[in-house]
């Protein structure tokens, strides 16, 4: 192993020896060419390098919400979050967004491979953070807790809309029968009820659905495909809320619940 010694260009290669002598060979190779003020001036100005890049870490922070940043460019992708503003926009349909990554992430969709497949139920995904997304499903696994409520979510988008719910504000409003919502996308579920539209098709039946998770839920009766698994006994079920209920069977204090 060749270490290069400060002062010196010239290669000197250290032998196996004790890790404290190697350190004193080091600091004896420095002052041979330098004198020992220099070398004072050098660690100052190195220690000096350190503290600023630590400063830099703590440098750029969020007046909202008093999230941190090293580089100011994530500083301003993250201020999106609380402006709304999507600047980065698909050619190809209509959506936006804050974080030219995602839109770079969102292309994909339109090319229409589907490299990344998941190896429990064979699903295929185009983007690998939705493949990793897809995974909770069968790990169950909720990450985004409610500090409010203590409900969980496996998306943080599901857990966003979520938290909307206790602001109690119902800022959307059907105009066919006045029933508002908190959420846009209450309400446009909620409309198809008056209009009977039904466009997710199960593909191996045909019948109508107003929402595409009954769908999906439906056409497990054609696929027997049973996504969520019990970790105590390994027993597989078609919806979650059958894997919960067998849950408690597991455990004593939740089927008190």
């Amino acid at each position: 192993m060749e270490s290069w010694c400060l002062g010196d260009l010239k290669p000197r290669r250290m032998e196996n020896k004790d890790p404290e002598e190697q350190v004193g060979m080091r600091i004896y190779s420095i002052l041979e060419n330098q004198d020992l003020n220099k070398v004072k001036k050098n660690l100052l100005i190195g220690s000096e390098t350190e503290s600023k890049k630590t400063e830099a870490i703590k440098m750029f922070l969020c007046p909202q919400c008093g999230r941190s940043f090293t580089q100011r460019q994530n500083l301003k992708i993250h201020m999106r979050i609380h402006t709304g503003e999507k600047p980065f926009e698909c050619q190809l349909c209509d959506k936006s967004f804050s974080d030219p990554r995602n839109l770079r992430d969102h292309k994909l969709s339109h090319s229409g491979v589907r490299a990344f497949g998941c190896d429990l139920c064979g699903k295929n995904f185009m983007i690998s953070s939705h493949l990793k997304r897809h995974m909770r499903i069968h790990t169950n696994e909720k990450p985004y807790l409610c500090s409010i409520c203590g409900q969980s979510y496996s998306r943080m988008d599901h857990f966003k809309e979520h938290q909307k719910l206790h602001a109690d504000v119902r800022p959307h409003v059907c105009t066919e029968c006045g029933n508002s919502f908190n959420l846009a996308s209450h309400l446009k579920d909620h409309q198809k009820r008056h209009t009977g539209e039904k466009p997710y098709k199960c593909s191996h039946c045909g019948k109508g659905f107003s929402q595409s998770g009954s769908m999906r839920k439906h056409e497990r009766i054609h696929t027997g495909l049973k996504p969520y698994i019990c970790s105590s006994c390994g027993k597989t079920f078609t919806q979650s809320s059958a894997q919960l209920k067998h849950v408690k069977m597991h455990c004593p204090m939740l089927s008190k619940g």
